[in-house]
């Protein structure tokens, strides 16, 4: 889920790596340009995100935003439906 969220440009800059293969070559910087997967702060950010996306998309897709909202725990989806034909309308709902 990390690896799907895009950090805005401004912001790159304030998560790189340094790298090099050996002591004999130059140090390499790298700009991050998604949710950085093992920060602290990772999991809040994948869930901001979301939350986001729930409240921008609600009049779109009530039912995928109230599921974000309500029924998300960190990457899993916990949530139901009294049938095959519900359940799959909100599955519909959370992929658009």
């Amino acid at each position: 889920m990390f690896r799907q969220i895009q950090v805005h440009e401004e912001d790159q800059q304030f998560q790189g790596i340094v790298w090099r293969d050996d002591s004999s070559k130059p140090i390499q910087s790298y700009r991050l340009s998604i949710v950085t997967y093992g920060l602290i702060t990772s999991p809040y950010h994948a869930l901001r995100v979301l939350k986001q996306l729930a409240l921008d998309e609600q009049d779109n897709y009530p039912i995928g935003s109230k599921i974000l909202l309500n029924d998300f725990y960190v990457d899993e989806v916990m949530t139901g439906g009294d049938n095959l034909s519900e359940v799959l309308h909100k599955i519909q709902e959370l992929i658009a």
